[in-house]
């Protein structure tokens, strides 16, 4: 038996333990072809099947991490009295609880947000080692390996070097889209260190060797990859409804929905929404995204993905006066400009149509305004938007194939990576240069 072998049993062996969770006998999880593991079917699933329920107790959320944290400065009365039913035992005191979660209240607690206080306690309760009752499902997360695609670890890893030539290598969007990641990984951890520091009257040095930049990182993308969507009532913003759990949490992601959650006081619970065969693995779908989130959040892509787009924000915006992007922003249009398999983003079509106007006074065009409330169409805009469109995708165009021919070989995973986006963007382009050069 391998040790993911056996960290995988310690798992279920650990779930057991509370008669209410089940695991459908018709599932296991094991490696997959393409690398990781994930969830196979042993034997034929139907439809509406459940195959895995995990009680409260046992997800991993803002609601249950206070709840944990707080057991340690309370009365066992007190404990008895929580929302949730706590586990016989939460672990073997230490340093960290008696230093810190003792010293934690909850109003403390509720100033972070759902994903600092999930990724600071990943890395707590890792470090308490065989103290943690967590320690089966901590043990199962992946390696901070897993997430070696994923331009945020270039970052983090080069210390923020922007001009790396891997970095500069993808496209500008991608570029874009890690630099945000970036700046909330950044966020998180400086808040997460304030508080051990704070709390514990470390100084911030000594504070930081609790949680180091690698152990955060670490705990950081096991909550972006792993965490599933669950109303959380400490919730500060939509943001903060998620939740960890146990076992759900290795089955992969496709871009077609096979399973769907459901939540309720019993629990998490994983229903099938098609059959499956046996040895068919069961999927979920994390959302709509493009590869390009796909390999910023979760570090990895998918070989042929329906939700790939281009963003040509840049260059739509280059084109509009300082007026037109003042409209546009002020009724909600400025930015997010996309095209994809099926055609551009009504956010395109509105501003290619704002671009053609004269300035004006826009905010009084009938014709501009009746298009974003849907009362006329764009057709009168269709012909010279066209004409537009395909100027702007043929210098996208060239631009992408500029950067493939100038992208210089690397570590071969990286690279074929980097040139897979860029061939992803370049086959949305191709079609519809195609359907507008046909036009004419």
């Amino acid at each position: 038996m391998t040790e993911n072998d056996a960290s995988l049993q310690r798992l279920i062996d650990w779930l057991s333990e509370d008669k209410k969770c089940s695991i459908s006998a018709s599932i296991s999880a094991h490696e997959t072809s393409y690398g990781g593991r994930g969830i196979f079917a042993d034997k034929q699933l139907e439809a509406r099947q459940q195959i895995i329920k995990i009680t409260p107790s046992y997800l991993l959320n803002f609601s249950t991490i206070v709840e944990h944290i707080l057991s340690w400065s309370r009365t066992m009365t007190e404990n008895s009295k929580s929302r949730f039913k706590l586990p016989e035992t939460t672990g073997r005191e230490d340093d960290i609880t008696r230093l810190l979660y003792a010293k934690l209240d909850k109003s403390t607690l509720h100033r972070l947000t759902s994903f600092q206080i999930v990724a600071i306690y990943l890395c707590l309760e890792k470090s308490r080692g065989v103290r943690s009752w967590w320690k089966p499902f901590i043990d199962s997360l992946p390696p901070t390996s897993d997430f070696d695609l994923s331009p945020l670890v270039w970052l983090i890893n080069s210390d923020n070097d922007r001009s790396s030539k891997q970095f500069t290598s993808l496209p500008q969007s991608t570029q874009r889209h890690a630099d945000k990641m970036y700046k909330r990984f950044t966020t998180d951890y400086t808040t997460v260190q304030t508080l051990i520091s704070s709390h514990t009257q470390l100084s911030s040095s000594s504070s930081s060797s609790w949680i180091t930049r690698s152990d955060f990182l670490w705990a950081w993308f096991c909550v972006n990859s792993r965490c599933l969507y669950m109303s959380i009532p400490e919730a500060h913003t939509k943001d903060d409804n998620f939740t960890m759990a146990p076992f759900v949490d290795l089955i992969n992601h496709s871009a077609q929905d096979h399973c769907s959650l459901q939540v309720d006081h019993n629990g998490f619970h994983v229903m099938t929404s098609s059959s499956y065969s046996t040895d068919e693995e069961v999927f979920l779908s994390y959302g709509p995204h493009s590869n390009e989130f796909l390999l910023c959040e979760y570090g990895f892509v998918l070989p042929s993905n329906p939700w790939n787009d281009v963003d040509l924000t840049e260059q739509v915006t280059a084109l509009l006066s300082e007026h037109q992007c003042e409209f546009l922003k002020e009724k909600g249009y400025l930015g997010e400009y996309t095209i994809n398999m099926d055609g551009i983003s009504f956010r395109v079509e509105v501003a290619l149509a704002v671009l053609l106007e004269k300035d004006g006074n826009l905010f009084t065009n009938r014709r501009i305004n009746g298009l974003m409330s849907g009362v006329v169409d764009g057709k009168f805009y269709k012909r010279r938007a066209d004409m537009i469109l395909e100027e702007v995708l043929e210098n996208v165009q060239a631009e992408h194939q500029n950067a493939l021919d100038d992208l210089e070989t690397g570590d071969k995973k990286i690279t074929d990576t980097i040139v897979g986006l860029y061939r992803d963007e370049l086959a949305i382009i191709d079609h519809h240069l195609g359907l507008l050069q046909g036009d004419q």
